[in-house]
């Protein structure tokens, strides 16, 4: 993928809240999630860095990243439009699949579901990447398999590359979105210094969850 290069090819087809559009990949016939951001121009060098370890990181259980588009309006201004194409999830987030059921996956459908997440998480850690923002809402359902949910992790909007997150200067942004995942967070991660374990009290916060 070449960062903020051309748009893959893709049909729109059904517009969601949030500047999301679902799509089709018209190679591959794919179905897609189209979403749109407004970045300040002084944020740019962060955004395309974290583009890039999204871009980095390819597993079974992390969404996938196909493309990133930079869109050509306003490009002397103070902002940019940027369009980032993701796989879809066809059941939603597990956060709403939980609360659409009964509430409870139990522990026979939870098992399975945090393997797949550890599974993720440790590759992650293995490539020194730390997610820093684990919670319900940032896995994604892509399906009902024999064992259980087939799942996998997103919103790495805050991942970081291990040993250079003390010296992280996080945008006002990124800052609020942090605070907003304060209840699934480790301590240490509200003052901004986040690691491996970190990552994994809050998947133990997700297991309680579910």
């Amino acid at each position: 993928m070449t960062l903020f290069g051309s748009m893959v090819q893709i049909r729109p087809t059904v517009s969601r809240p949030n500047g999301r559009w679902i799509a089709q990949h018209l190679h591959t016939r794919q179905a897609v999630v189209v979403k749109r951001i407004t970045v300040p121009t002084r944020n740019l060098d962060e955004v395309a860095s974290n583009i890039r370890i999204c871009d980095e990181l390819l597993h079974r259980n992390i969404v996938s990243l196909f493309d990133c588009y930079m869109h050509p309006e306003n490009l002397q201004g103070s902002e940019r439009q940027i369009s980032i194409v993701t796989s879809l999830a066809p059941h939603g987030n597990l956060h709403d699949f939980i609360r659409i059921g009964n509430g409870k996956l139990g522990e026979s459908l939870a098992r399975p579901v945090m393997a797949q997440l550890m599974d993720g998480l440790m590759y992650m850690h293995d490539q020194g990447i730390l997610h820093c923002d684990m919670k319900p809402e940032h896995v994604l359902v892509y399906g009902l398999g024999s064992a259980g949910p087939i799942v996998k992790i997103s919103g790495l909007g805050l991942a970081a590359r291990s040993g250079k997150n003390e010296d992280r200067e996080l945008s006002p942004s990124l800052r609020q979105a942090m605070m907003k995942s304060a209840a699934w967070a480790a301590p240490e991660s509200l003052n901004y210094e986040h690691t491996e374990l970190s990552d994994a009290f809050s998947l133990g916060a997700i297991m309680f969850f579910m």
